[in-house]
């Protein structure tokens, strides 16, 4: 089985042309996702609950991923919301969204040590590769499987 995963940015604010986002959107992935946070910021925005990117650029990405989550028909997934991924910055992007908080979902995984620490041996703590493994994603049904 197939599964096409569209991941048009590192984080979601930091841009990317429009253009690709196209190009992605009509290789017709079954899941966009991208991450909202980052491990060269340091600890500063986790610890301040403040998100590194402008309000103004996540909302640019942000409403870019939506309007191709709707075009699709897909699930959007996007991890640690507002740089930290904190209830502070996930309620920043639900905010931006303009959707019910019902639709963000915050994931959390217990590491051994802590994310930065000399002993870490995973500073991107797996993001994307074991948790989507298993990620059951609902299939977009065709009008010819609906007759």
């Amino acid at each position: 089985m197939e599964i096409r995963i569209l991941a048009p940015t590192g984080a979601l604010g930091a841009g990317s042309p429009a253009e690709s986002l196209e190009r992605g959107v009509a290789l017709r992935p079954h899941v966009i996702a991208c991450d909202a946070g980052s491990t060269d910021s340091g600890p500063y925005y986790l610890g301040a609950g403040q998100p590194k990117l402008s309000r103004e650029a996540v909302g640019r990405d942000l409403r870019l991923l939506l309007k191709a989550r709707d075009t699709l028909g897909v699930p959007l997934i996007i991890g640690s919301c507002g740089t930290s991924g904190r209830d502070v910055g996930v309620e920043l992007v639900a905010d931006i969204a303009h959707h019910d908080r019902a639709e963000a979902v915050k994931v959390s995984m217990p590491r051994p040590v802590r994310q930065g620490d000399i002993r870490d041996a995973d500073s991107y703590g797996g993001q994307w590769y074991a948790p989507l493994v298993d990620l059951e994603v609902p299939m977009p049904v065709t009008a010819s499987e609906q007759a």
